[in-house]
Protein backbone atom coordinates (compact mmCIF):
# COMPACT_ATOMS: atom_id res chain seq x y z
CA UNK A 1 0.00 0.00 0.00
CA UNK A 2 0.61 3.59 -0.76
CA UNK A 3 0.68 6.21 2.21
CA UNK A 4 1.99 9.65 1.77
CA UNK A 5 4.48 8.90 -0.92
CA UNK A 6 5.67 5.91 0.80
CA UNK A 7 5.42 2.37 0.09
CA UNK A 8 4.28 0.30 2.88
CA UNK A 9 5.07 -4.04 2.89
CA UNK A 10 3.34 -5.75 5.17
CA UNK A 11 4.28 -9.81 6.11
CA UNK A 12 3.15 -11.86 8.99
CA UNK A 13 5.71 -13.34 11.28
CA UNK A 14 6.57 -14.93 14.57
CA UNK A 15 8.35 -12.10 16.50
CA UNK A 16 10.33 -12.85 19.30
CA UNK A 17 9.22 -10.91 22.24
CA UNK A 18 10.05 -11.54 25.94
CA UNK A 19 7.38 -12.23 28.55
CA UNK A 20 7.15 -11.12 32.08
CA UNK A 21 9.57 -14.24 33.23
CA UNK A 22 11.97 -13.01 30.47
CA UNK A 23 11.83 -15.58 28.98
CA UNK A 24 11.60 -15.06 25.24
CA UNK A 25 8.75 -16.86 23.07
CA UNK A 26 7.53 -16.28 19.75
CA UNK A 27 4.45 -14.14 19.22
CA UNK A 28 2.13 -13.41 16.15
CA UNK A 29 2.87 -10.58 14.34
CA UNK A 30 4.38 -8.60 11.20
CA UNK A 31 7.62 -7.38 9.47
CA UNK A 32 6.61 -3.48 8.82
CA UNK A 33 8.65 -2.14 5.79
CA UNK A 34 8.51 1.44 4.68
CA UNK A 35 10.25 2.82 1.75
CA UNK A 36 10.38 6.13 -0.19
CA UNK A 37 8.51 5.95 -4.02
CA UNK A 38 11.02 8.39 -4.73
CA UNK A 39 14.12 6.59 -4.61
CA UNK A 40 12.69 3.03 -4.13
CA UNK A 41 15.03 3.01 -1.15
CA UNK A 42 14.07 1.23 2.56
CA UNK A 43 13.28 4.48 5.43
CA UNK A 44 12.74 1.42 7.93
CA UNK A 45 12.43 -1.79 8.99
CA UNK A 46 10.73 -2.81 11.86
CA UNK A 47 8.47 -5.35 13.58
CA UNK A 48 5.01 -5.32 15.75
CA UNK A 49 3.75 -8.24 18.09
CA UNK A 50 0.10 -8.56 19.08
CA UNK A 51 0.04 -8.25 22.74
CA UNK A 52 2.82 -6.24 22.64
CA UNK A 53 2.79 -3.56 19.48
CA UNK A 54 -0.77 -4.59 18.34
CA UNK A 55 -3.81 -5.44 20.33
CA UNK A 56 -4.89 -8.14 17.71
CA UNK A 57 -3.41 -10.25 14.52
CA UNK A 58 -4.68 -7.59 12.59
CA UNK A 59 -3.16 -6.41 8.69
CA UNK A 60 -5.32 -3.32 8.95
CA UNK A 61 -4.16 -2.62 12.51
CA UNK A 62 -0.54 -2.95 11.12
CA UNK A 63 -1.22 -1.04 8.39
CA UNK A 64 -2.43 1.67 10.93
CA UNK A 65 0.69 1.28 13.20
CA UNK A 66 2.71 2.15 9.97
CA UNK A 67 0.73 5.25 9.14
CA UNK A 68 0.99 6.52 12.27
CA UNK A 69 4.62 6.11 12.34
CA UNK A 70 5.02 8.03 9.17
CA UNK A 71 2.72 10.84 10.53
CA UNK A 72 5.03 10.90 13.14
CA UNK A 73 8.44 10.89 11.76
CA UNK A 74 7.17 13.47 9.19
CA UNK A 75 6.53 15.62 12.28
CA UNK A 76 9.83 15.25 13.52
CA UNK A 77 11.49 16.73 9.82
Amino acid sequence: MTYKGFEIRITSAKIPRQDRNGQTIECDGFIIEIFDMEIDTPVDVFNAAVDYELLSNSIDEAEQLAKDYIDTEKKGI
